[in-house]
C-alpha cells in the first residue's frame, strides 16, 4: 500500500481553546439575529445573551466573529474571562483604556 504525502495545510477544525477559527462555519442565522443588533439598536425584549454548548461546540468561535463585528461597526469591545479578578480588571484597566483610545471626536460622535 502506497502512501500519500499529506499537504502541509493546518487543519481549519484543531481545536483550542480561545483561539479563532482559521475557517468558521456554523450558526449563521444566530450570528445575524445578534449582529443585527449592532446595526439597530434594537434589543427587543432582551438585555442579555447566553451562549451555552459542549466543550469544543464553537461557543467561543462565535463569539470571536460576535466581537469582530461589534468592532466593525464602532462599538467598543471588552473581552476577558471569568477568573478572579475579573471586575477590578475591567474597572481599573480595560474601561479607561478603551475610553482614552477613543478619539475626542469619536467620543462625541457616539451614541453609545
Amino acid at each position: 500500500m502506497e502512501r500519500r504525502k499529506q499537504d502541509n495545510q493546518p487543519s481549519p477544525f484543531n481545536p483550542g481553546y480561545g483561539k479563532k477559527p482559521a475557517v468558521y462555519g456554523g450558526r449563521d442565522a444566530e450570528v445575524e439575529e445578534l449582529t443585527d443588533v449592532f446595526d439597530t439598536m434594537d434589543f427587543g425584549e432582551h438585555s442579555s445573551v447566553l451562549v451555552s454548548g459542549l466543550r469544543g461546540a464553537g461557543k467561543t468561535a462565535m463569539l470571536t466573529v460576535l466581537q469582530d463585528a461589534a468592532r466593525d461597526r464602532g462599538w467598543m469591545v471588552i473581552s476577558d474571562d471569568a477568573s478572579r479578578g475579573l471586575m477590578d480588571r475591567i474597572l481599573k484597566s480595560t474601561i479607561p483604556q478603551l475610553v482614552a483610545a477613543q478619539s475626542p471626536r469619536r467620543r462625541r460622535a457616539s451614541p453609545r
